[in-house]
């Protein structure tokens, strides 16, 4: 598991470092959208300056022709066509940049995948985990029964008579209790009693044996760390969400910049 966490890590910084890039360009490319719309505003400018000029009755035409010359320069050492190969290029720099960040944003996806897939497996280990343990508690309950079953179904030869007595009963606080008048268990109800409590001990052997598997596999089951990881795994599986989330909206152009936005726009 830590070398698919490594992993993502990795990727996500990589998906980071694209996106710090991508605003590096789209910063270059708002900046040379703006000279081109102040170059555009100066031509504007020079044209209703011409025509003010033109007027016979204007007042300051000498102020006007020389604000009129001063833009014109200006314009002139302006290299627009230098400004629109390099916003074609930003232009490009975003496209690939973007291709480049959805790339990630897949890779990121499948990992998130991953993710879920090993926190289902350690989940269906903690379930089986506590399955054992409830059933480990019923075969305790079953052994108990029993047990408590035989020994209240243990018939003892008090008198040595070579009979069981039927006098001597165990009740079902486990102590024997006395009745003289019941006198001795004929040999074929002993024998039906002995086969009895024979069927217990196999039945008892038999879930105690269970439990002992049952116990082995408990005891082999490390659950704190299970859980932990599990917990881990629950925790970065919601932060790559997270990541995932953030870096699609980015590739939208969707930043909560107007400015930025505006200039995403024009680039698009």
């Amino acid at each position: 598991m830590s070398n698919t966490i490594n992993l993502i890590n990795k990727e996500i910084k990589q998906l980071d470092d694209l996106q710090k890039k991508k605003k590096l360009v789209i910063d270059k490319a708002k900046n040379l959208i703006d000279r081109l719309d102040n170059h555009e505003k100066m031509e504007i400018h020079i044209d209703k300056l011409k025509e003010l000029i033109k007027k016979p009755a204007v007042e300051q035409k000498e102020e006007l022709i020389e604000q009129k010359n001063i833009l014109e320069n200006k314009v002139k050492n302006v290299n627009k066509k230098e400004i629109l190969t390099n916003l074609n290029e930003a232009k490009k720099e975003k496209v690939e940049i973007n291709k480049q960040v959805k790339d990630y944003i897949h890779k990121l996806k499948l990992s998130k995948k991953k993710l879920g897939k090993e926190n289902l497996k350690i989940k269906a280990e903690i379930k089986n985990y506590n399955q054992l343990k409830e059933h480990e508690k019923k075969l305790t309950k079953k052994i108990n029964e029993l047990e408590n079953k035989k020994m209240r179904s243990n018939i003892v030869d008090t008198d040595k008579d070579g009979v069981n007595d039927k006098s001597e009963l165990r009740s079902d606080d486990g102590q024997l209790r006395t009745n003289p008048d019941k006198g001795d268990i004929k040999k074929e109800s002993l024998e039906e009693l002995k086969k009895k409590e024979q069927k217990l001990t196999k039945d008892i052997d038999k879930l105690k044996k269970q439990r002992k598997k049952v116990r082995k596999k408990i005891a082999k089951t490390k659950i704190d760390n299970l859980r932990e990881t599990s917990k881990a795994l629950g925790l970065k599986t919601l932060a790559l969400g997270n990541v995932i989330k953030k870096g699609e909206t980015q590739v939208l152009g969707i930043s909560g910049n107007d400015e930025l936005e505006k200039s995403v726009r024009v680039m698009a």
